[in-house]
């Protein structure tokens, strides 16, 4: 907002029209830039999800808890946790919140296990097929998955780009 306040103001001192343009542009390119680096995402407006009904093949999925679907080295991921962080410690249930990795290593938890500093529960998916699946395919853009889990059982599923500050807040208030 400051840039493009500065741009009309700038504007109108300018006699010529090449330099009225030139800084307009000019004054533009930090704006540009920020939203380069600081993009709006679709997430932060709306509380984008899509529900999955209980199945047995989900049976890791706690009732009543927040989990996230994630894959060993995904820079995203281990971003999330600050978030995460946040939100346990403004929940007063104190649910925990899993961290579930989809691997069959156990040394891929470790970089996760580190990051949360023990405030997560963070664990090995049991099948990691149907944790994959979940989270709507392979490929690091689905990671991480935050799923909300109803007491019935019913799933309600973020992507990454989908969990912004109006979906944080909604599973803020079932937990």
């Amino acid at each position: 907002m400051l840039g493009i306040l500065l741009v009309f103001l700038t504007r109108r001192k300018l006699k010529k029209r090449w330099m009225r343009n030139t800084s307009f542009v000019l004054l533009l390119i930090p704006v540009a830039v920020y939203f380069l680096i600081n993009p709006i995402y679709e997430g932060d407006f709306s509380n984008n999800f899509r529900v999955e009904k209980a199945g047995s093949v989900y049976k890791e999925m706690e009732k009543g808890t927040l989990s996230v679907i994630t894959i060993p080295g995904c820079p995203f991921c281990l971003q999330s946790i600050a978030n995460l962080k946040v939100i346990k410690n403004r929940v007063e249930s104190k649910k925990d919140i899993n961290f579930i990795v989809c691997s069959d290593s156990i040394s891929d938890l470790k970089k996760y296990e580190d990051e949360s500093n023990g405030e997560l529960n963070v664990k090995l998916a049991k099948d990691f097929k149907a944790m994959v699946k979940l989270a709507g395919g392979v490929g690091i853009a689905t990671f991480p998955t935050f799923v909300y889990t109803s007491k019935s059982g019913e799933m309600t599923v973020w992507s990454n780009d989908g969990f912004g500050v109006i979906a944080r807040d909604w599973v803020e208030e079932k937990l």
